[in-house]
């Protein structure tokens, strides 16, 4: 996770499960914590990149209610482009 300065918007930087847990349930279980964390530090959206061609993992973002608002070409070393999502993100309260 990352928290820039100044922003209410947070950022999955990363999230991975070891290949031989894989389809028990962890990812989201992390994903969700990841999203309690970024409302517990007052953020009020969460946003990430996946690569275009990572078909699970886009999967599981639209299914816990990220949303495509964008494209990163040839963001990744191999030339793929980054699909970008976001998420608003239930709890947060706006500073007073």
């Amino acid at each position: 996770m990352l928290y820039p300065a100044r922003s209410k918007l947070a950022r999955l930087y990363s999230i991975a499960v070891a290949p031989h847990v894989t389809r028990r349930g962890i990812g989201p279980l992390l994903l969700a914590e990841a999203e309690a964390a970024a409302v517990r530090r007052r953020h009020r959206a969460m946003r990430l990149e996946v690569h275009e061609h990572n078909t699970r993992a886009i999967g599981r973002y639209e299914k816990s209610g990220y949303r495509l608002f964008g494209r990163l070409h040839r963001y990744y070393d191999d030339g793929g482009d980054a699909l970008r999502f976001e998420k608003p993100l239930e709890g947060a309260k706006s500073p007073a």
